[in-house]
């Protein structure tokens, strides 16, 4: 008897059923972090994925220590 087309349609049925559960879609929590310096100022950046609510920015001048924070 011959098996492979049998082998063939078992491993496309087990291809379409897990290939929705293994997708890398980026989640609404994600967040990418930023940290460098420019003129005298440290900058951090803390990005959230689609969420503006979840970005924020921190500023402060290296010289006076004066930070300024943005949500």
């Amino acid at each position: 008897m011959n098996y492979k087309p049998l082998i063939a349609a078992v491993a496309l049925i087990v291809v379409f059923l897990v290939v929705p559960f293994a997708s890398a879609a980026p989640k609404a929590y994600d967040t990418v972090f930023y940290k460098g310096k420019a003129a005298g100022l440290k900058i951090l950046f803390a990005l959230g994925h689609r969420q503006v609510e979840a970005s924020n920015v921190k500023i402060t001048e290296s010289a006076s220590g004066k930070t300024a924070r943005f949500f």
